[in-house]
This record gives structure tokens, C-alpha cells and sequence, in this order.
């Protein structure tokens, strides 16, 4: 997968690019600063787990099969999720508890755009 295909508005180093990709094969969860800070992040393709972030937008793919606790911080009230699938499809995801911003958020589902 190219490099292209992970979007943030701030740069996302290789570093970074290359833990995404380590933690594909693992099934784990990404932790990065660069993530945390970036404004928006679309996450790519296969990824399973969200990481860390405190931004104001991100696009999630349907691969997604879940969120753990505190992934968007308890402030981020200006949230707005891009869903790739369908509203069913999001229902299925295991969101853990202290996730008040997801909850709060808009989520735009079957999103299809960048």
C-alpha cells in the first residue's frame, strides 16, 4: 500500500507509516504523535483497531472491528467520523468504554470520498 494512501493534514513520517503497517500484521493498536496532532486522518484499508487521536476528522474503513477506551480524548467535541460502511456495519464495531467524543460525533456513513 502506498504511503499516499494514509492522509493527514500534517506530515505522517515514515516512522509512523511503517507502525500502521507493522500493526496491520499484528492486529494491534498504533499509537503516534503525529496521529494524535494531525487535524485529519484516514486510516487505511485492513487496519482493524483505531488509533489515538485528537483531531477533528477521521475516516474510518469498514476493516475497523474495533475502538478501545479513550481513542478520541473527552474534549474533542467537533469530532466528525467518516465511516466507510453502512450504519449496521458501524453498530457492529466493539467501542470500549470513555469514548464521550465518539458518541457526541457526526458519522457520515458509506463515505467514499478521500
Amino acid at each position: 500500500m502506498p504511503a499516499s494512501s494514509l492522509q493527514a493534514q500534517k506530515a505522517v513520517s515514515a516512522d509512523d507509516y511503517t507502525a500502521i503497517k507493522a500493526a496491520q500484521k499484528a492486529n494491534a493498536i498504533v499509537r503516534s504523535p503525529s496521529f494524535e496532532r494531525a487535524e485529519r486522518l484516514s486510516l487505511p484499508d485492513g487496519i482493524t483497531s483505531v488509533p489515538d487521536f485528537l483531531g477533528r476528522a477521521i475516516v474510518i474503513p469498514v476493516s475497523v472491528k474495533s475502538i478501545g477506551d479513550c481513542r478520541f480524548g473527552d474534549d474533542n467535541s467537533s469530532l466528525t467520523v467518516y465511516y466507510r460502511g453502512s450504519k449496521k456495519e458501524w453498530k457492529a464495531i466493539k467501542v470500549d468504554k470513555h469514548n464521550k467524543s465518539l458518541k457526541k460525533a457526526e458519522i457520515v456513513f458509506d463515505y467514499t470520498g478521500e
